[in-house]
């Protein structure tokens, strides 16, 4: 029996650690929970690289934090004629008027770096001046190693990020711009016929080939059938990046890869590895409800209440649903509840009576514990009426005492005055006497 049990654990812990293995090629990555921001999987993820174009996220936050998507916007002459010869662009041209969303489609989807210099000059007023509020809105988002030159990411020694950065702003970006998600996971777009641009020719395919249906079998098919979306960049520096999202079953990830090349044949490490990260963290952990709204968790005494013994049911007020790791499947994660010492009646139900608190991996999680139940308050109508009658007597003994106040200090003005007359009347006899 005991051969059996040991061979049955061997079997489960190699099962466990084929389910659970993870190739990455290349030398920076990370990958997180998009709903808890808790990391599953990184390699030198705080180290500083050049991110290339994957700086685009930032500069599409800023525009949708401070444009709104029809707003429409001039390309000026600095903003087209500095996308050096070879960079990525959209064929903006100078003195064409598009609107803020079709600027965007084109920075993030064909990834032009003319789009992205016209909306740094439409929001900063200046390539520069927009670079500054880059780094300022880096830092207020939990970046820790970020430092931004330019809004489309063309190389500069002083412009890097890191892995862990790059996951944070891409968890931001999916979570507060809808717009954001449409762009990433839009697969083909094209830029409309303007007074500048008479051709409708300005079509472009997503570089991100992870969303994009491929029939091919061949090692260069990197479709992804659970991407969301994503961000590429390439510049010799900084060799091949990516960052990606994808779902599956109520898991939502962020993949980042960085500097990453090619293999002998010309397969890019940069979707193979993504693809590699997401089975991984897609067999690592599951959803799971920790809470259920409704459940009672207490049942507490009750003073003063209508009824003899009287107890009120506390119950989760809302839900919770986090992920967790497979092996924690089976895990009973325990709150800390917090809850009023004394509770008097009355009490009606939904009352917020206590707090239960879950930590599941460093995170916490806080629950208001609320009444199930509504309770009387004991001879209300009498608490009521004792109430009043005690109010009324202390309003009328402070009337009886500012009376008895107003009474004395009459006494004694009136004893003063008569004191007064025979004084008077006394020096008026002794006057006249003489």
């Amino acid at each position: 029996m005991k051969k059996i049990l040991f061979f049955l654990i061997l079997l489960l812990t190699i099962i466990s650690s084929q389910v659970f293995a993870v190739t990455v090629n290349s030398p920076t990555a990370i990958l997180i929970d998009a709903d808890t921001g808790r990391i599953l999987y990184e390699k030198d993820a705080y180290k500083t690289a050049y991110p290339a174009s994957t700086t685009k996220i930032l500069t599409a936050i800023l525009a949708l934090e401070n444009c709104d998507i029809y707003d429409e916007v001039t390309a000026s002459y600095a903003a087209i004629m500095s996308v050096p010869v070879g960079g990525s662009h959209a064929a903006i041209q100078v003195g064409e008027t598009l609107t803020v969303k079709e600027l965007l489609q084109a920075l993030l989807i064909c990834s032009g770096n003319d789009a992205a210099n016209v909306l740094a000059e439409h929001i900063g007023g200046s390539m520069e001046s927009f670079a500054t509020m880059m780094n300022t809105r880096a830092k207020e988002l939990g970046c820790q190693n970020t430092n931004f030159v330019n809004s489309s990411g063309l190389h500069d020694d002083n412009h890097y990020t890191t892995a862990y950065d790059l996951a944070i702003l891409y968890k931001y970006a999916t979570e507060n711009f809808p717009e954001f998600n449409e762009i990433v996971a839009t697969i083909r777009f094209r830029l409309p016929i303007t007074d500048k641009y008479s051709t409708d020719d300005r079509f472009y395919l997503n570089s991100n080939q992870l969303i994009v249906p491929n029939s091919s079998n061949s090692a260069k098919n990197y479709y992804y059938p659970y991407a969301t979306g994503g961000k590429t960049g390439f510049t010799t520096q900084s060799k091949n990046c990516l960052v990606a999202g994808a779902s599956k079953d109520g898991v939502n990830l962020i993949a980042v890869i960085l500097g990453a090349v090619q293999d002998e044949r010309g397969v890019s490490y940069r979707f193979t590895d993504a693809k590699n990260l997401f089975d991984y963290g897609f067999s690592a952990i599951v959803p799971n409800q920790i809470a259920e709204a409704g459940t009672t968790v207490k049942t507490l005494p009750v003073k003063n209440s209508k009824e003899k013994d009287a107890t009120v049911k506390l119950q989760f007020k809302n839900g919770l649903t986090t992920t967790i790791d497979r092996t924690d499947l089976y895990t009973k994660f325990e709150p800390v509840l917090v809850f009023q010492e004394e509770i008097v009646a009355p009490v009606t139900e939904g009352d917020v009576l206590g707090t239960a608190t879950y930590t599941i991996y460093d995170k916490e999680y806080q629950i208001d514990l609320v009444a199930a139940n509504s309770i009387e308050a004991k001879n209300s109508l009498v608490a009521g009426v004792t109430k009043f009658l005690k109010n009324t007597l202390i309003t009328v003994g402070c009337l009886g005492l500012l009376l008895v106040v107003i009474r004395a200090y009459n006494k004694n003005a009136a004893r003063k005055r008569r004191r007064m007359r025979a004084f008077n009347v006394g020096r008026y006899n002794t006057r006249f006497r003489r």
